[in-house]
């Protein structure tokens, strides 16, 4: 089992650290490209922001092997 799945603090800090990543991607995407609403922009980067911690959770099960 992954370490940051023994306390569930630990995820909880982890998965808000990637939503706060996630709407300050949005806050971008707003500001340079303008032609969707804030409201858009999150509903595009939240979910992949949430997919992609997990994500990268993977890669410590290999790096424990080597």
């Amino acid at each position: 089992m992954h370490p940051i799945f023994r306390n569930k603090g630990w995820i909880a800090v982890y998965l808000i650290a990637y939503v706060a990543f996630g709407g300050i991607l949005a806050v971008l995407f707003r500001t340079a490209g303008g032609a969707l609403g804030l409201r858009e922009t999150l509903a595009i980067t939240e979910p992949l922001f949430i997919f992609f911690a997990f994500v990268c959770l993977t890669p410590w099960y290999i790096c424990r092997q080597l």
